[in-house]
């Protein structure tokens, strides 16, 4: 981490996207994982290095940095906290909302990996997320699909109030369109399954 200090104080988009892809592979180890976890410098370089603004050069460093906050998350419970502390949550909505396809997907794919925490689901529901990953579903767009089906069946489980609140929103026909407008994995098919069977009442 110490070796990337410089890359990542550095204002220079290609030197931040470096050091942001350096951490990104990096947080796929589980010690390194922690690591990152627990050295609020590094958490906060890659919140920060999300809400950069849209010059030219800066859309790789965005996502690098999206993807290295989801893989620090995807390591225990300490983790996704420590990354939500860091405000990671309203970065990725902000990004979501605002960046082209590889930085949508990898700001869903951290949202999807942030509500495994309910008080991070919660917090992310309230700030927008939902609809926000709805319009990715309807946008077509092939990158980010699961991990929207997996943070909306978090959400739609909470409750019938959350469950009806994203009927509102056409979640339903949106996960099954995506049926038959993407090639999704196993994974994807059993989401669509796990999301309707929570969205949708009980006879």
């Amino acid at each position: 981490l110490r070796s990337l200090s410089w890359w990542w104080r550095a204002e220079d988009p290609a030197a931040q996207a470096y050091a942001a892809r350096r951490l990104q592979v990096a947080a796929l180890d589980p010690a390194h994982a922690h690591a990152l976890a627990t050295t609020t410098g590094a958490l906060r370089f890659l919140v920060h290095t999300m809400q950069l603004d849209y010059s030219p050069g800066r859309e790789p460093a965005k996502a690098a940095a999206a993807r290295a906050l989801a893989n620090v998350a995807f390591h225990g419970p300490d983790a996704r906290r420590a990354v939500g502390g860091a405000g990671a949550v309203p970065a990725a909505i902000a990004l979501l909302t605002a960046a082209d396809e590889p930085g949508r997907e990898a700001a869903a794919g951290l949202l999807a990996n942030l509500a495994a925490d309910p008080a991070l689901l919660a917090d992310a529901a309230a700030r927008g997320a939902p609809a926000a990953l709805a319009s990715l579903l309807r946008s077509g767009t092939a990158g980010g699909v699961e991990e929207a089906l997996a943070f909306l069946f978090l959400d739609a489980a909470r409750g019938p109030d959350r469950a009806g609140f994203l009927a509102s929103l056409g979640v339903l026909p949106l996960a099954v369109r995506c049926l038959s407008r993407q090639a999704l994995s196993p994974r994807g098919v059993w989401l669509v399954g796990l999301l309707w069977s929570a969205a949708v009442p009980s006879p």
